[in-house]
């Protein structure tokens, strides 16, 4: 059996509102290049007989300080993992 990792990478996109005593943070994962070529090498993979195996998702963090100094973190999505067999 054959086995292979391939990772789905976004580019992600925050909005950061620092307003009213309150730190709002949206970290929105988006397509890019690499995940349009990962996608790419995923359905060339299953065309030659590879199959799905699973999926996990990839995180990532940031630490922010807001306007009083304090430190924020945010966790988020970079990207999927995925696990592929060829038996």
């Amino acid at each position: 059996m054959d086995y292979k990792r391939i990772w789905l990478k976004y580019h992600t996109k925050q909005q950061i509102d620092d307003s009213d005593n309150m730190l709002t943070i949206n970290a929105i994962p988006t397509e890019s290049d690499d995940s349009a070529a990962a996608d790419r090498e995923i359905k060339q993979l299953i065309n030659l007989g590879w199959t799905i195996e699973s999926t996990c998702p990839i995180i990532g963090s940031t630490n922010i300080l807001n306007s009083k100094g304090d430190d924020v973190y945010t966790t988020y999505t970079i990207g999927i993992e995925v696990f592929m067999v060829k038996k």
